[in-house]
């Protein structure tokens, strides 16, 4: 069995014999002796005599920790034996280990200059060499071997353990930097989550996990990406005159309808190109579902496809007051004078499926279509009455109803002279209308009311000077979502009217523009509130969700009609996000995949 670290150089021989050919019976014995106890032994069995073979041989020695030289009158003769030995003696005198075998009584008494330094060292005798004990020979060979084996194994024990210690040490620290890391991360994204920022939150967490994959920290991830919402947002640059008009999506590229009012025209962005819809066009009437984009110019309808823009235009004979596209039919809504009319098309080929007259319509008031549907409503003041016609296309005749509205202070009743605005909730059940009210003075500011046309007690008022408003439905528990004057985000809460109590709640300040946002669980009713540095995301009456944008103070919230994609136009560009895709796996995705689906730690 080959003794424990025989080899002291690495790669190297353990002994180089170094003998004259005519030695060469004594040099195999002793090389037999030494390969029987395990060391790697180098002898040269060549009869080869070149200046290469010798440069080779040379290194051989070099490459050895011990070396054993045959002195007999053959060896002390030959040059290859000198120059070997020379060779070995380049090395520090601290690290020779030379047995020399004298062959010989006369050595090492007789040794000619070149060879006198191997009388400095414990050899073998002539008379060792007769005995027929390999054993003995071998240790006697060996000893000085020996001797530095057991030095370097001590020095390597030392080194080996002094390895250790830095390595356990290096673990150590290693381990102490991750937990604090880990902990400094778990540390922000409570941070993120507690201000809503869950893109934030899942970022930090996905980080965390990489570092140390503990279930603790995929529980906490799966936590904040429930409240994903949005996500890839990308920025868009417009000129000071463009107004975003419509967002949507085409072949899972997010594309913008733009108005300049500079020009005037009409553009679409998508995928950074920039096409355009319409060369003139004041005051444009813009409808898209997915790829279909619809749109109309004073007395042109026109149509194009967002992933291939080539608009097609159709003559009308009047200018429509609204325009609505659903499934594969576009409704337009035309009112001159007293009387209304309702034009269903096909698209996107703009097939003509009907045009119907509505009876009963009257001059002035709001006008317009119950969303997804081709029925028709109106508002007008009429006698100090709020009065609300509906028509079900085709239709011979309208529902009409009048209300009163009571006074704001809750005395009396207001006279209507005026209806500003009217905003439906998406199944027409309630109407949310701006109207202005006659006074002993000077007219007042509008005032809003929320009427139910088929409830008992149809009329409720809920604050004063509101400004946007979102509606919501039964099944929400809100009636609306709102923003007053003073940027305060509220919401109108549906109750029993049996319940006395506050009824309206405030959800946030310094919003600058609401919207609401179609899509999603129908039993939840989400909106959109813009500020000047991030899109807080609500549902029913919990914020869900905030997103950063850094476009400036929100100028207006642009979401598609079927919710898949949010514009958020500012005074300094465009962020455009789509709507979050559902997630089913386990663990965190990596933190660099997640940044760009959330757009957080890149710059």
């Amino acid at each position: 069995m080959r003794p424990l670290f025989a080899g002291l150089l690495l790669g190297g021989n353990d002994i180089f014999i170094s003998y004259s050919s005519k030695d060469r019976e004594q040099a195999e014995r002793i090389e037999r002796v030494l390969i029987g106890g395990g060391y790697r032994v180098y002898r040269d069995e060549t009869a080869l005599k070149t200046a290469e073979h010798l440069d080779r041989l040379l290194d051989e020695v070099r490459r050895s920790t011990m070396l054993v030289v045959l002195v007999s009158a053959n060896s002390m003769a030959s040059d290859w034996v000198e120059s070997e030995l020379a060779a070995y003696m380049e090395r520090p005198k601290s690290k020779w280990r030379i047995a020399p075998v004298f062959l010989h009584t006369r050595y090492p008494k007789e040794l000619p200059d070149g060879f006198s330094i191997l009388g400095e060292f414990r050899g073998v005798l002539p008379q060792q060499l007769d005995t027929s004990d390999d054993a003995r020979l071998l240790r006697t060979l060996t000893s000085q071997f020996d001797a530095i084996r057991k030095t370097v194994l001590r020095r390597w024990t030392a080194a080996g353990l002094a390895i250790l210690v830095i390595l356990v040490v290096a673990w150590l620290a290693r381990m102490i930097r991750t937990v604090t890391a880990t902990s400094d991360l778990l540390k922000r994204a409570e941070t993120a989550s507690a201000a809503f920022r869950f893109d934030e939150a899942e970022h930090l967490l996905a980080q965390a996990w990489k570092l140390d994959a503990k279930p603790t920290t995929a529980a906490a991830y799966r936590a904040a990406r429930a409240h994903r919402a949005l996500e890839r947002p990308m920025r868009v640059s417009l000129n000071s005159k463009e107004a975003v008009v419509a967002a949507d999506i085409a072949g899972g590229e997010p594309y913008l309808v733009l108005h300049s009012e500079a020009e005037p025209n009409l553009s679409l962005v998508r995928a950074g190109k920039r096409s355009a819809l319409a060369a003139k066009c004041e005051f444009p009437l813009v409808a898209t579902q997915g790829q279909v984009v619809v749109w109309v110019c004073g007395k042109e309808l026109a149509t194009a496809m967002a992933n291939a823009p080539e608009p097609r235009v159709f003559p009308l004979p009047d200018k429509p007051e609204r325009i609505q596209l659903w499934d594969t039919t576009l409704a337009l809504l035309f009112h001159d004078g007293n009387v209304m009319q309702v034009g269903l098309f096909m698209v996107p080929s703009f097939h003509v499926e009907s045009l119907d007259l509505l009876p009963g319509a009257t001059e002035g008031g709001e006008i317009g279509f119950c969303p997804g549907t081709s029925q028709a409503w109106s508002w007008r003041a009429e006698e100090g009455k709020a009065v609300y016609r509906r028509w079900t296309v085709p239709s011979e005749k309208p529902t009409m109803q009048a209300f009163v509205i009571p006074e704001p202070t809750g005395n009396g009743i207001a006279n209507v002279s005026w209806i500003a605005r009217v905003v439906p909730s998406p199944d027409c059940e309630r109407f949310f209308i701006d109207y202005a009210p006659f006074t002993a003075g000077t007219r007042s500011t509008f005032e809003t009311v929320r009427i139910r046309p088929s409830a008992v007690n149809p009329v409720d008022t809920f604050d004063a000077k509101v400004t946007d408003v979102v509606p919501g439905t039964d099944r929400s528990g809100i009636e609306a979502y709102y923003r007053t004057e003073s940027k305060e985000f509220r919401a109108f809460v549906l109750t029993s009217v049996v319940v006395r109590g506050t009824r309206v709640r405030t959800l946030g300040t310094d919003v600058e523009r609401i919207s609401g946002w179609a899509g999603g669980n129908p039993d939840a009713v989400w909106s959109l509130a813009g500020s000047p540095d991030s899109l807080a995301v609500y549902r029913n009456q919990e914020r869900w969700s905030t997103y950063g944008h850094a476009a400036g103070e929100t100028v207006r919230i642009v979401p598609s009609a079927g919710g898949a994609v949010v514009a958020v136009q500012g005074e300094k560009g465009v962020v455009v996000w789509r709507r979050a895709e559902p997630w089913t796996a386990r663990n965190p995705p990596d933190p660099e995949v997640l940044a760009n689906e959330l757009g957080v730690g890149v710059k």
